[in-house]
């Protein structure tokens, strides 16, 4: 397949891409904007230096071929199917069970289109950088080499997309649930991963500033005030959860009716089946931390995808 969407809009008309003098700009611009303007870069909101790497490197070295980039996606997520079997062994999940559910992952078809669509290594690897950290985390019980490892990919999980700044949750979920579940010496929590991540915030939050002349979006909510996101974020619950139950007549683009009050369906099953997820991880914290450290790391890993726009 070739560039599609943004993958050709970037291709053809970023000067960052096309010109290697220019890919210094890629830690110093938004992702769509190369101008000055702070006010139109505001307006954005997107820093993804790493996003456009994969491109630079296509037009530079591999006459602008969209099969470098492709590769590269597959073999983003083929490593990040093997660190999903490496995590869930490390929590003293079976050989078998993990297998499985590493295979389930690997073929899911809700996530073609971040396989498939070029742009969306973002997304990959974000992924692939927040799934290390947590392995690194899992395993090297708070060494210097671990937390300055952990440090490094937390940094490159933001430098790929925004959402890699919720990583620490992350490491939180797994310290409180699923490390429990491991042996005696595996149980003490390596708090120093938590310190070495500030330098790396730091960095992250400096260059976006810099380039966007802003930190935290102004314009995510299009007009809504926060209960109404909250609303929104509960109506849209039941059909981002069914998207992994039922994966046919998948789409690029969704529709979405915004929900005015409790008294639409939409929210009233969001809410039930909030409450319903609730119920299940209080039930389950003690006595099966595997299924409870599950729980925490889907509600962590969609809320930023609730928030309607």
């Amino acid at each position: 397949n070739g560039f599609v969407f943004d993958d050709a809009i970037f291709m053809e008309r970023d000067v960052r891409i096309q010109a290697p003098v220019q890919w210094r700009l890629l830690l110093t611009k938004p992702l769509w904007l190369t101008e000055s303007d702070k006010s139109a870069a505001a307006a954005n909101q997107h820093y993804r230096p790493l996003q456009l790497a994969p491109l630079a490197v296509s037009s530079q070295w591999f006459g602008g071929s969209a099969l470098p980039c492709h590769l590269l996606n597959l073999t983003l997520h083929f490593l990040n199917s093997l660190l999903v079997y490496g995590i869930l062994r490390r929590v003293f999940l079976g050989p078998n069970a993990a297998l499985l559910m590493a295979a389930l992952f690997a073929v899911h078809p809700a996530l073609s289109e971040s396989v498939l669509w070029v742009s969306d290594v973002a997304g990959l690897g974000a992924t692939f950088c927040m799934l290390a950290l947590t392995y690194v985390h899992a395993r090297k019980h708070g060494s210097f080499v671990g937390a300055t490892l952990v440090a490094v990919l937390y940094l490159g999980a933001m430098g790929f997309k925004e959402t890699g700044i919720l990583a620490p949750l992350m490491l939180l979920a797994f310290d409180a649930t699923a490390r429990r579940g491991t042996n005696e010496n595996a149980r003490a929590i390596p708090w120093v991963d938590y310190g070495f991540l500030l330098p790396a915030l730091s960095v992250y939050l400096t260059l976006r500033y810099n380039a966007l002349g802003t930190v935290v979006p102004a314009n995510l909510g299009s007009g809504m005030t926060v209960p109404e996101l909250a609303i929104n974020g509960l109506a849209l619950l039941p059909k981002y959860a069914s998207t992994y139950l039922r994966s046919f007549d998948l789409s690029l683009y969704h529709d979405f009716t915004p929900a005015t009050g409790f008294d639409d369906p939409r929210v009233q099953t969001g809410a039930m089946l909030l409450a319903a997820t609730a119920l299940v991880f209080l039930g389950t914290v003690r006595e099966r931390p595997m299924t409870a450290f599950g729980i925490l790391w889907a509600a962590i890993a969609a809320a930023p995808y609730l928030l309607v726009r």
